[in-house]
Formats: C-alpha cells, structure tokens, sequence
C-alpha cells in the first residue's frame, strides 16, 4: 500500500478520492475558524469521523 493510500485510510477512513478531496478542503478552509461557528463546523466533522470509525470497526470486529 503507498503512503497516500495510508493516509486516506487512516485519517479519512476511506480510500475514496472524493473523500479525500472533500476532507483535504474541509480542513483547510475550516480548520482556523474561531468561536462558536468554528466549534460547530469542528463538531459536525467529528462526529462523520466517529460514525466511520465505529463502521470500521464493526467491520473489524463483528
């Protein structure tokens, strides 16, 4: 597996380009966003990041 393919499925939890793209501009565009708006949009992020990771891990361990 490359380093890229790692990295998708690592961090993004997909090996899917459009993933990737939409996580990559996501986190650059949202990333430095103060206050409440920023905590939301971070929130809103996270939570995504844990249904996957509980998809991942259902697959894992059944």
């Amino acid at each position: 597996m490359n380093n890229i393919k790692k990295y998708k499925d690592i961090f993004i939890g997909s090996t899917s380009f459009f993933y990737f793209i939409k996580y990559e501009l996501f986190t650059t565009l949202f990333d430095q966003i103060p206050g409440a708006l920023g905590l939301f949009l971070k929130k809103a992020e996270i939570l995504e990041i844990l249904r996957r990771l509980q998809t991942l891990l259902k697959q894992l361990f059944p």
